[in-house]
């Protein structure tokens, strides 16, 4: 848990805790569930905040919240624009080169932003 709270800033502010050197170390996380444990009230917290992540359209599942536009998205089996690449011995063939060509002139545009900035 401590990791997870220092590797991203959304989970920080979901926590509410602004700053990295505030996130409690894996001791502090662990007497805390305890705690909770031996007061038997671990289900009734986690029960509301299931509840209140449904109420604002978000799924728990599997340790990840789901958005339902991303929900949505998987049903119908998109999956991300990502250019191929021939391995050796086995070129793209024209159709692949075709999708690449397709998938490029936005990419490209994406990049350049992105390139401007570093």
């Amino acid at each position: 848990m401590e990791f997870q709270l220092l590797d991203r800033m959304s989970r920080q502010r979901f926590a509410g805790l602004k700053h990295s050197g505030r996130v409690p170390d894996r001791n502090t996380i662990w007497v805390f569930r305890e705690r909770l444990v031996q007061a038997n009230v671990e289900h009734q917290i986690f029960a509301e905040v299931q509840r209140q992540l449904h109420q604002h359209g978000f799924r728990a599942r599997e340790g990840q919240i789901i958005k339902p536009k991303e929900l949505w998205l998987r049903m119908i089996d998109w999956r991300p624009h990502i250019q191929r690449k021939g391995q050796s011995g086995k070129p793209i063939g024209e159709r692949g080169k075709a999708r690449n060509k397709r998938i490029a002139s936005p990419r490209a545009r994406v990049e350049q932003a992105f390139a401007s900035l570093a």
